[in-house]
């Protein structure tokens, strides 16, 4: 049905489709095939086309940062990374005045499943990017359970598991921080 969608050009139909089954499959292989369909779906709605249903255009003044353009827009809570991701930037992108760079209008998730060691970022509940993860090792499980994001610390320290001999938290910067 999605491949369908898509063929006829109904990009957003076939996102919403994605979206609705995208976290209630139960086999891997239809999560994976899921995956890589919403991924194509949203690359075309977000980076191939220039909808403003889908994202705004923001020409950069002189002196923009990606954090700055993030605080601009409420919908991101000052968080670059939607920007980054949309347009293609990596970290201390080099901006220059009268660009235009897309911002997305909609929500953004992330959805870990644990039997692909998978992290999905979601966009609109479907999948824009993926990210092989691990997981917690036996007796020290990772929890199956909603978080909620507030603040990121974009410099964190580390407490290492009490098994490791090295005594924590180990600050931002040290080579032992991983």
């Amino acid at each position: 049905e999605v491949d369908g969608l898509i063929a006829e050009g109904k990009w957003r139909e076939a996102r919403s489709k994605v979206a609705s089954l995208f976290g209630a499959v139960s086999s891997d292989a239809d999560r994976s095939d899921l995956g890589t369909a919403g991924i194509r779906i949203n690359q075309e709605l977000l980076q191939n086309r220039v909808d403003e249903k889908e994202a705004e255009l923001y020409e950069i003044q002189q002196g923009d940062t990606l954090e700055s353009i993030a605080k601009k827009f409420k919908t991101l809570s000052g968080v670059k990374g939607s920007i980054m991701y949309v347009n293609n930037y990596k970290e201390n992108a080099l901006l220059r005045a009268g660009r235009k760079v897309r911002v997305a209008r909609g929500t953004w998730s992330i959805l870990v499943d644990k039997s692909l060691f998978k992290m999905w970022v979601l966009y609109e509940g479907c999948p824009f990017k993926t990210y092989a993860i691990t997981t917690g090792a036996p007796h020290k499980e990772t929890p199956a359970t909603r978080f909620v994001v507030g603040l990121k610390n974009p410099k964190p320290a580390w407490w290492p598991p009490a098994d490791m001999k090295i005594k924590g938290p180990v600050p931002y910067g040290d080579p032992q921080n991983p």
